[in-house]
């Protein structure tokens, strides 16, 4: 339809200005009413309703850019209001952190947090991760924070937890993928090097990750290997909580042979774990902040059994990790990334 012509009077209905507009005995005159036209993208489609009769869709070309059209006429596009008009700016408060992952390894060690929270566990109905999988995830809100704490769950045949740090990737690629988190923590146990200057019960943020044990002894593939890697930095946690700092150092195993040993001191570590390295890894892959928080329960350049240590000093320091993570948690409500 091109555009329209002279303003002309009106002719009453009948006649000429029947056939001009397809109108003969026994239909009913179209009016203002009877047809509508839709832009539903391109091209355009006109309904046409007629009396007693179901609308019909008939394609019609696209009018030209900037136009719309209406009842056949050509109007200008509506030019956006002056910014005086537009819609004020968002709150001071947007992009406030609202989904927090924290990740753990074991159930001992996340049981004072569930209950701290008051989390509940998702049943399998609810379950975000694949059939078959054993991981436990426990959800819920704190403050204006919602709260998903998931752990690897325990191993299938032997009924422990599953610790170490091919269990801590995989929940943790499934959480972030199922859960979409602006914030990670990584919260666990750890040893501690007292050369170093860690003693049982202290809590350190980590400022750096590295493997120790992927020895891979060729050009590029050993730096592969070692994985090192610095963590999200968050000096505002570090000087309102006065935690301390230091490098992770993560392995598979509780015990350091000499080869752990020597690549634990060029890591420059001044805590061991089996699980944080892996979850930086995955964390950066997926460009999620994480932070990682950990209690010293063994002295591992001390004088006594690594094991042994470890599970003496579990449920006291356990306790103390409660209550690193929860003034931690306090601490990022109702903050933004940036503001940690």
């Amino acid at each position: 339809m091109g555009p329209p012509g002279p303003v002309q009077e009106r002719q009453p209905a009948g006649g000429a200005s029947q056939a001009a507009r397809g109108v003969g005995p026994g239909r009913t005159p179209p009016d203002h009413r009877s047809i509508r036209e839709l832009r539903t993208g391109s091209p355009l489609l006109r309904l046409s309703f007629g009396t007693g009769s179901s609308p019909t869709c008939q394609r019609r070309a696209a009018s030209p850019p900037g136009a719309i059209p209406l009842l056949g006429f050509k109007l200008p596009a509506m030019a956006p209001p002056p910014p005086s008009e537009q819609p004020d700016a968002a709150a001071p408060g947007a992009g406030a952190i609202s989904r927090v992952l924290i990740v753990m390894a074991m159930e001992k060690e996340a049981t004072p947090l569930v209950n701290k929270f008051k989390l509940v566990e998702a049943p399998a109905s609810e379950s975000i991760f694949p059939k078959g999988a054993p991981w436990t995830r426990f959800y819920g809100c704190y403050k204006d924070l919602h709260l998903d704490l998931v752990m690897p769950g325990k191993d299938a045949v032997f009924g422990v937890d599953s610790v170490g740090t091919v269990s801590a990737a995989l929940v943790t690629y499934a959480s972030i993928q199922a859960s979409k988190p602006d914030l990670i923590i990584n919260a666990g146990t750890a040893g501690g090097f007292k050369a170093k200057g860690a003693s049982i019960k202290d809590i350190f943020l980590a400022s750096d990750v590295a493997f120790h044990d992927r020895r891979i002894p060729i050009p590029v593939f050993d730096m592969y290997g070692i994985g090192a890697r610095k963590t999200f930095a968050a000096p505002n946690i570090l000087k309102e909580l006065n935690f301390k700092v230091g490098k992770l150092s993560t392995g598979d195993s509780l015990d350091m042979c000499s080869e752990d040993e020597e690549a634990i001191l060029s890591n420059d570590a001044t805590i061991k774990d089996m699980e944080g390295a892996a979850v930086a890894y995955v964390a950066d892959m997926f460009s999620t902040p994480a932070i990682f928080v950990k209690a010293v329960t063994d002295i591992v350049d001390g004088d006594k059994p690594t094991a042994e240590e470890f599970l003496n000093n579990l449920i006291s320091v356990t306790a103390a990790l409660d209550v690193a993570v929860t003034k931690m948690v306090d601490f990022i409500c109702g903050k933004r990334i940036s503001d940690l």
